[in-house]
């Protein structure tokens, strides 16, 4: 697990370098950082994400506001973590755990989801 300290310096910095000037980030900037930090989303997914709104930034032909929140990239940094979380499926190493519901679908064939967890097969 990488340092809790570097994945909010890491993006603030990046962030930082991407605008082109230095710019505290606010505290609902920190508080964002905070919420992917908590929901699992890698620092490289926050990075690709930030440089991704950027460049779609960049791309426009009005540049008369400069980018001013992280929250600006939000959804490209959503976005880029959904990104890696699909390419990440089927890389699984040997021995790993299956995902919560590949054994309730081997247990129960076509039946959904839900009526696995009624016969209790996997909660």
């Amino acid at each position: 697990m990488e340092n809790y300290f570097n994945y909010f310096t890491e993006i603030e910095q990046h962030f930082q370098k991407r605008r082109g000037s230095i710019l505290l980030l606010s505290t609902l900037d920190w508080a964002l950082i905070e919420t992917w930090k908590d929901s699992g989303i890698p620092l490289e997914a926050a990075l690709r994400g930030i440089d991704s709104a950027f460049e779609h930034y960049e791309s426009r032909r009005s540049k008369s506001r400069k980018v001013n929140s992280l929250a600006y990239c939000s959804q490209e940094v959503l976005a880029a973590a959904e990104d890696i979380k699909e390419a990440a499926v089927g890389a699984a190493v040997n021995g790993a755990k299956p995902a919560p519901f590949e054994s309730c679908a081997s247990d129960c064939n076509s039946r959904s989801r839900f009526d696995c967890r009624a016969r209790g097969s996997r909660s």
